[in-house]
């Protein structure tokens, strides 16, 4: 809605622009007419000239509330970055707590350094989620491993599900909630959208302030030129499709061209700083063509049976519903059911499903990890049906054909935003591109009726 709201603001400007453009043509026309007509009288003379000049005053007026105040454009810059990091912190913070499934109780994620082939930055061996002091040694939280590393360049990889875009969303809030001015803010931006053939990664960043925040272009551009914007890049992998067995194509060109614009972004003389994600296969398959340089790269590893439970045992509103289930994973940290719930996504699903009734028990009953998986999946939509407000009284039927409605507007066979690059599936829902689900004759016809 932000971003209607923009489009709708700067098509005001412009016809603003054209009426006070035709008022100065207009009253230069006249003031022309009468002069050249004669029989005027000196102040009568001064009187019609000083129309298209107040004119032009008026629009010269009008412009200038478009222009930034008198002062340093710089002071100026840093003084807005803190409205964008309101802005973010307000929106970001809302997608962090649905990641978590509408909760605040956080997985203690741990990452450790990869090696690089070439050109590494200088990061800390390990870090988690949130810091941790208990062991031997003390072990950074996800904000300090950041700021630790030079340049300010980091990967974040790992397996389907492991946490890599909750560790990102964390990182974001915790750079905005530590953030003095002055400071870059960090901005997510889902790769899948970036045109890399016509778009710069500071063009990429311009678009999103104004399609994600509303934000004149003129005022973007000036937070982007004053290096006021730390990318957060979420999803490396979904810009191109698999190949034909599903597997990551070694020379994914959206994804290569991606990271050979990472590499030649600097800030001054230093390589620029930012945040990039991708599931591990696929960052793999692509180091051995091209890797982005300068760069610290950690791998999510899956979630200890002692996490998992301490992050369970959080979640339970019903201590004693849950204890079957926390004993077994306490007993057997390396069974079946501790290995399926080694991920974040997994996790989040038991704890929602079982929040406010059922047994957790049962899925002890479950042979395989696929039969898991599919128990989970089943019962999330009417856990969450139960468990959030519901003013309108949907039911569950109604969500799965909503879903599903959605899943085939995503469907690269099917009907794709007419922004969406050619042969490139669509992996985010744009609400201003929408509007074909609804049929593009009736929309057109009732645009046209309009």
């Amino acid at each position: 809605m932000a971003e209607l709201g923009g489009r709708r603001q700067r098509r005001n400007w412009q016809l603003i622009g054209a009426v006070c453009a035709l008022l100065i043509i207009a009253s230069a026309v006249y003031a022309l007419r009468q002069i050249l007509h004669g029989g005027l009288e000196p102040s009568d003379t001064a009187g019609v000239l000083g129309l298209p000049l107040g004119a032009t005053g008026l629009a010269a007026a009008v412009t200038a509330l478009r222009k930034p105040m008198e002062g340093n454009d710089s002071d100026l810059a840093r003084a807005r970055a803190a409205t964008l990091a309101k802005q973010v912190e307000a929106g970001e913070g809302a997608v962090w707590r649905q990641l978590l499934g509408d909760d605040v109780r956080r997985i203690n994620l741990t990452y450790a350094l990869q090696p690089a082939a070439a050109r590494p930055a200088v990061a800390l061996p390990a870090g988690r989620l949130t810091a941790d002091a208990a062991g031997p040694v003390s072990v950074p939280d996800i904000v300090t491993y950041y700021r630790a590393t030079r340049p300010l360049r980091l990967v974040v990889t790992g397996a389907p599900g492991t946490g890599k875009t909750v560790l990102a969303l964390e990182l974001l809030l915790a750079l905005i909630d530590g953030r003095a001015e002055g400071d870059p803010v960090p901005v997510r931006i889902p790769l899948s959208r970036w045109d890399t053939e016509r778009q710069s990664l500071p063009d990429l960043l311009r678009q999103r302030l104004v399609e994600a925040y509303d934000w004149p272009a003129g005022l973007a551009d000036s937070l982007v030129r004053h290096h006021l914007v730390l990318p957060v890049l979420d999803g490396l992998d979904e810009m191109d499709p698999p190949l034909a067995d599903g597997s990551a194509d070694p020379g994914a060109p959206r994804a290569t061209a991606v990271i050979q614009a990472l590499n030649t972004y600097q800030q001054g003389r230093d390589a620029g700083p930012l945040v990039l994600t991708c599931r591990t296969r696929h960052y793999d398959v692509l180091a051995s063509q091209v890797t982005v340089l300068d760069a610290a790269r950690i791998n999510v590893a899956p979630v200890a049976a002692g996490d998992a439970l301490t992050y369970l045992s959080g979640r339970a509103l019903d201590a004693a519903r849950w204890q079957p289930l926390l004993d077994h994973l306490a007993t057997c940290p390396g069974g079946l059911l501790a290995t399926v719930l080694s991920t974040p996504w997994r996790l989040c699903l038991a704890a929602t499903v079982y929040q406010q009734d059922g047994d957790p028990a049962e899925l002890l009953a479950l042979p395989d990890a696929d039969a898991l998986h599919e128990h989970l999946l089943t019962r999330f939509i009417p856990a969450v049906t139960r468990t959030v407000p519901n003013p309108r009284g949907y039911t569950t039927d109604d969500v799965h054909r909503w879903l599903h409605h959605l899943t085939t507007h995503l469907d690269p066979t099917g009907t794709l935003p007419s922004t969406t690059p050619a042969g490139v599936e669509a992996t985010d829902l744009v609400l201003h591109e929408l509007w074909p689900l609804a049929g593009r004759t009736r929309i057109r016809t009732t645009d046209a009726l309009l």
